[in-house]
C-alpha cells in the first residue's frame, strides 16, 4: 500500500513554503509522496482566485523535479462548494490501495471544527498539523488520536499574498520566495500585475 500526505491549498502561487512542507513530510512520517490538492475555492475564504489551469501549471513547475511532490487536480472535477471530507471519500474510491493523511497547518487546525463533517475527516485520517506563526489551537483538538502535533517542520513567513502584492507593486522577489520557474511563469503570463 502507498502512503500519501495531502496537503491542501489555493496555490496562488506556490511558494518555497509550500515546497518546504511537502519535503519535510516526506522525510519525517510515513509518506511515500505529498500530492498538492488545488482547491478551486476555500469555502472558508472569499477572494477571487487565479484561473485552475495557470495554479495547476505552477504548482507542476514547482515539483517536476522532485518525483515525491506531485499536483492533485480531484477538486477541479468537484462541483461547489469544495469540502475536504467530498474530496477524501473520492480520492479513497479512485484510490482504494493509497492511504492518505492530511498535512494541515495550526491555522487550518483552528478551523478544523467550522469544516463540513470535521468529526468523521478526524475518526478516518491522521492529519500531520505543522506550526504557524501566532496559532494557539484548543485543548479538545489536541488531545483527537488522529493529530499528530508537535512537528519540527521549518517554519517558513512567506505567504502567496505577500507575493502577489509584491509582484503587482513590480518588487523583486527572491528564489527563497519562489522557484525561479515559478517567477518566470508568472513572468511570462503576467500574473498578479493587477488584482
Amino acid at each position: 500500500m502507498c502512503n500519501v500526505g495531502l496537503l491542501f491549498g489555493s496555490f496562488d502561487p506556490i511558494h518555497q513554503g509550500h515546497l518546504s512542507i511537502g519535503q519535510y513530510f516526506l522525510k519525517h512520517i510515513p509518506v511515500d509522496e505529498v500530492w498538492f490538492v488545488i482547491t478551486p475555492q476555500n469555502p472558508l475564504k472569499k477572494k477571487t482566485l487565479t484561473p485552475h489551469a495557470h495554479r495547476l501549471k505552477m504548482v507542476a513547475l514547482a515539483t517536476e523535479d522532485n518525483p515525491f511532490l506531485k499536483a492533485c487536480t480531484i477538486e477541479f472535477s468537484l462541483q461547489p462548494p469544495y469540502h475536504t471530507y467530498t474530496t477524501l471519500e473520492l480520492l479513497r474510491q479512485d484510490f482504494p490501495t493509497v492511504s492518505f493523511c492530511l498535512l494541515i497547518g495550526e491555522d487550518n487546525l483552528r478551523q478544523l471544527e467550522q469544516w463540513v463533517a470535521y468529526q468523521k475527516i478526524l475518526d478516518a485520517f491522521p492529519l500531520y498539523v505543522y506550526p504557524r506563526v501566532g496559532c494557539a489551537i484548543s485543548a479538545p483538538l489536541q488531545a483527537h488520536p488522529n493529530i499528530r502535533l508537535g512537528t519540527r517542520c521549518p517554519i517558513m513567513e512567506i505567504s502567496s499574498t505577500a507575493i502577489r502584492k509584491a509582484v503587482q507593486k513590480k518588487e523583486a522577489i527572491s528564489e527563497t520566495w519562489l522557484p525561479e520557474k515559478v517567477m518566470e511563469y508568472i513572468g511570462k503570463h503576467q500574473l498578479y500585475s493587477c488584482f
